[in-house]
């Protein structure tokens, strides 16, 4: 039980310094031009995506800790 709640927690810390990463590489996209912007755009898509699977996983932690 108590693995279940840190492995719950590690990743809901890793959300939200996800979203705070992912606020400041698109301050920064505005801020550049060519080749960096690529790059800024890029890594904001992946980040995005393991954004997504981590909420994904997040509340499949949440279902099984309610049953």
């Amino acid at each position: 039980m108590i693995k279940i709640i840190i492995i719950y927690s590690i990743i809901e810390l890793s959300i939200l310094i996800i979203c705070l990463l992912l606020i400041f590489f698109m301050f920064l996209q505005t801020l550049v031009k060519g080749n960096l912007q690529f790059f800024l755009e890029k890594l904001t898509f992946i980040l995005s995506l393991i954004l997504i699977i981590l909420i994904i996983i997040s509340n499949n932690i949440k279902r099984i800790w309610q049953i």
